[in-house]
């Protein structure tokens, strides 16, 4: 059975075309699918109807239980929603950062100077890492203390000059690097969705109530089905025509931190927020905006993540006062789409090019 990793909704807008020119039998099961991918999509606070161009609109079982519109295979195994053995969780920082390094190839982090990608980036030098990293950044650096202080003449650095889609998205090497992407933090902490979300509110939840409140209880299982796939962004603009699934390794998906978070969100400590909601300011116009309402919340919440890097840096800032900021918003959208479509699970880059290559009802679930 041929499966594919990633895709993004410009492959599946070709795949429409194709089944309707093709294979119109298909049709109708494929719709009915496509209405339940839309309320998998609802329930995880996200617009359907959206931009999903990136990854929202894949949506892939990690336990590898159920198929929805294709054959897919998740390079994340399922986490299952129960308490673990408790661990500190800079120990599972650590853990995860070795086990990423024990690789032996060049890790690709992509650092806006924001509070994930600070403590990722953190860890690895604490650990003595630095010289395998390739710090890649884009748009407008959050944090240039500490591109001064840890990154300037010590650790690889790519810097996209035109803060442009185009090239931020095509400087990662996934055939030869590993990509440690930090995209997935968020919602993982409890944020629930991006731009792709605004207004669109999860079950049980009202406008006036949804900050701040755990009351979205099924959130641990739409993680299972969507919450995997924010990082491949970072290979949106690839070049290469093949790219290794192993290299695909998002910091807070591993095994250890997705175990520390079951036990986190099980305690009831878990600060759930919507850094998107209305009240939010000019997100979409600047990527920033430090007195909105949700900042409250979102500064109580990822306290592992503060706490970490608060033992790493002494500095209470970094740690706990640094707002959430939007930095895809300050990378200038492309003038013409992105060039993958999708990744087989063997690592082939599907695109334009070599789309009509393929015999599409190989990929297709529930025919």
């Amino acid at each position: 059975m041929a499966k594919l990793i990633w895709w993004c909704d410009r492959f599946t807008s070709k795949i429409e075309k194709w089944m309707l020119e093709d294979n119109p039998l298909f049709w109708q099961e494929w719709s009915d699918t496509k209405e339940e991918v839309k309320d998998l999509l609802h329930r995880s606070g996200l617009d359907p109807e959206g931009n999903n161009q990136y990854s929202h609109g894949c949506v892939v079982d990690r336990a590898g239980e159920e198929e929805f519109l294709y054959n897919s295979i998740s390079v994340n195994s399922w986490v299952p929603y129960q308490e673990y053995p408790k661990q500190d969780f800079s120990d599972c920082m650590f853990e995860t950062a070795q086990e990423i390094a024990d690789q032996g190839k060049t890790i690709d982090i992509c650092w806006s100077g924001g509070l994930d990608s600070n403590s990722v980036l953190f860890t690895f030098n604490e650990m003595g890492l630095h010289k395998q990293i390739r710090v890649i950044s884009s748009g407008q650096m959050e944090s240039p203390d500490v591109y001064k202080k840890i990154i300037k003449d010590r650790i690889d650095f790519v810097w996209d000059e035109e803060g442009s889609q185009k090239t931020m998205y095509g400087l990662t090497k996934p055939d030869e690097h590993v990509l440690c992407g930090t995209a997935e933090c968020d919602a993982m902490w409890g944020g629930k969705s991006n731009f792709v979300g605004r207004g669109v509110l999860p079950k049980n939840a009202t406008p006036g109530s949804w900050d701040g409140d755990a009351s979205w209880h099924d959130s641990w299982a739409v993680k299972r089905r969507y919450c995997n796939n924010n990082s491949w962004r970072y290979v949106a603009n690839f070049q290469g025509e093949w790219m290794n699934p192993n290299h695909f390794k998002p910091f807070f998906m591993s095994k250890s931190i997705e175990k520390w978070l079951c036990n986190y969100a099980l305690s009831g400590d878990m600060i759930y927020h919507d850094l998107t909601h209305t009240g939010y300011g000019d997100w979409y116009a600047t990527g920033d905006d430090p007195n909105a309402p949700s900042q409250e919340h979102y500064k109580k919440d990822k306290m592992g993540i503060r706490d970490h890097v608060y033992k790493l840096t002494g500095d209470r800032y970094l740690a706990y006062e640094i707002p959430k900021v939007c930095s895809g918003i300050r990378i200038k959208k492309a003038e013409n789409p992105l060039r993958v479509l999708a990744v087989t699970e063997k690592g082939t880059v599907i695109t334009e090019e070599n789309f009509n290559d393929f015999d599409w009802t190989q990929y297709i679930a529930r025919l």
